[in-house]
C-alpha cells in the first residue's frame, strides 16, 4: 500500500456502510489501480461483437502485479466477516462485483424504505443547516442508486419538510 493510499482513513466496509465503497473506488483511483475492476474501452463506431472482443482483450492485457494491488486495497479495507465473499478470487473485479451483488441497495422492499426515510427525516436542533442539506442529499443519491428517480423538487420538499417548528417562518410564503 502506499503512503498515499495508507493516509485516506474510513471505516472498514461491512454490511451497514457500503456507502463508503465510494471512498474505496477513490483509493483505487489514486494509486491507478481502478483500472483493474473498472474496463473501460473506446465503443465509438464498434458492433456489440467487436466491444465484447475488445473489453475481453482488455480483461487478460492486465498486469498481474497490479490486480494483486488492487485485490491487497480491497481486502485491507473490509471487516472480517466480508472476507466470505468471494475474496479468495485472484481477480480484483470478481471480488468488487461480488461485494456490490451482496451489499447494493435495490429491490421494493428497499425503495420503500429509503422512500419513507428521506419523506420523514428531520433536522436536529444542533445540527448545522450544510448537514441538513448534506443528509438529504445523501439520501437522495442512495435512492438514485437503488433505482428511484429524486428530483430536485423532492429534495426541496425533504429539506423543508424535515425543518423543526424555528423554521416555521421560512414555510409560511408558501
Amino acid at each position: 500500500m502506499t503512503s498515499e493510499t495508507s493516509s485516506v482513513h474510513f471505516g472498514q466496509l461491512n454490511d451497514t456502510n457500503y456507502a463508503e465503497s465510494m471512498r474505496m473506488e477513490a483509493v483505487l483511483v489514486r494509486a491507478g489501480l481502478l483500472q483493474m475492476i473498472d474496463v473501460v474501452i473506446d465503443k465509438t463506431g464498434k458492433d456489440a461483437t467487436t466491444i465484447v472482443k475488445d473489453i475481453k482483450a482488455a480483461i487478460d492485457a492486465r498486469a498481474a502485479d497490479k490486480m494483486n494491488e488492487a485485490r491487497a486495497e480491497i481486502i485491507l479495507r473490509v471487516e472480517d466477516g466480508q472476507l466470505a465473499h468471494y475474496m479468495k478470487s485472484r481477480d480484483p473485479r470478481e471480488i468488487w462485483a461480488t461485494l456490490e451483488r451482496v451489499h447494493h441497495a435495490a429491490g421494493f422492499a428497499t425503495n420503500l424504505a429509503l422512500c419513507w426515510r428521506f419523506l420523514t427525516m428531520k433536522k436536529t436542533d444542533s445540527q448545522t443547516m450544510q448537514a441538513w442539506i448534506g443528509q438529504v442529499q445523501a439520501l437522495a443519491f442512495w435512492l438514485g442508486q437503488a433505482g428511484t428517480d429524486v428530483t430536485n423538487q423532492d429534495k426541496i420538499l425533504a429539506l423543508t419538510m424535515g425543518l423543526p417548528s424555528s423554521y416555521d417562518s421560512v414555510r409560511r410564503f408558501w
